[in-house]
């Protein structure tokens, strides 16, 4: 919680295990979800998409895991909504348990959309982002390396964001190299948290295999809210989403 209240991205090794069953290999989730349909994302250095990510046409996954072409990328797919086999045998690092996402009713918006698998061919990757929604996020390194490049919170307005329908930006390509920035070489087995509001670019250093999750607790929850109002205006699911949490005294 401390860490979320600092806007400081961590990394933590040595976790307790965090996925039970078999290895998730490329094979082994083949095997498990290999029939079903997925919206893969390419990623292109010039677009105005959030996070750079154009939407491909759907395939399915083994399809998608026999070729890993290098121009596209298995980005955010949900395993409750999509795997549920894979799902229930991902366990959510204690540091996060605490989600108000989660604590709504059956249907809602968000309640299960993560964990998420994240799978990338070398040279892959996410362009300069913000976590969607005001949330905070984590991501846990099964296999390869990931390189993640963070830029100051409280430099965003130097960035040149651009807000389209959202308070979710986008970003121009070309950032002025002197705002300062650190990257972080992400291992398998270790995790990463990102807190909200935080611009950062990811790239695959090698082939990976990463489960992810955004939250939401007390420390975030009123960007969350001015988030949510600003997307209640062309999407009643932002506003429905509101209202129950309001009924359910997770938010004031």
């Amino acid at each position: 919680m401390n860490f979320c209240a600092k806007k400081k991205p961590v990394v933590i090794t040595n976790l307790a295990s965090v996925i039970s069953g078999p290895e998730w290999t490329l094979h082994y989730i083949k095997n498990v979800c290999g029939s079903k349909q997925v919206s893969l994302k390419a990623p292109r250095p010039h677009s105005s998409e959030w996070a750079g990510l154009e939407n491909s046409p759907v395939t399915r996954v083994e399809d998608y895991l026999t070729a890993l072409p290098e121009h596209l990328y298995l980005f955010d797919w949900s395993l409750p909504l999509n795997a549920p086999e894979l799902a229930k045998n991902f366990h959510v690092p204690e540091y996060f348990e605490d989600n108000l996402l989660t604590k709504t009713g059956p249907g809602a918006m968000y309640r299960d959309s993560w964990p998420s698998l994240f799978i990338g061919a070398k040279g892959t990757g996410s362009g300069l982002h913000v976590d969607a929604f005001g949330s905070h996020f984590y991501m846990y390194l099964i296999s390869g390396r990931k390189r993640w490049k963070f830029y100051p919170a409280e430099r965003i307005k130097d960035l040149n964001p651009v807000f389209w329908d959202s308070l979710d930006p986008t970003f121009p390509k070309d950032i002025d190299p002197t705002i300062p920035s650190y990257t972080v070489d992400l291992c398998a087995g270790e995790t990463l948290f990102v807190p909200a509001g935080c611009p950062h670019t990811v790239l695959n250093l090698e082939q990976t295999v990463a489960v992810s999750g955004n939250f939401v607790n007390q420390t975030n929850v009123q960007l969350f809210k001015k988030h949510m109002k600003v997307n209640a205006l062309k999407d009643p699911r932002s506003f429905d989403l509101l209202q129950e949490m309001l009924n359910l005294n997770l938010i004031a």
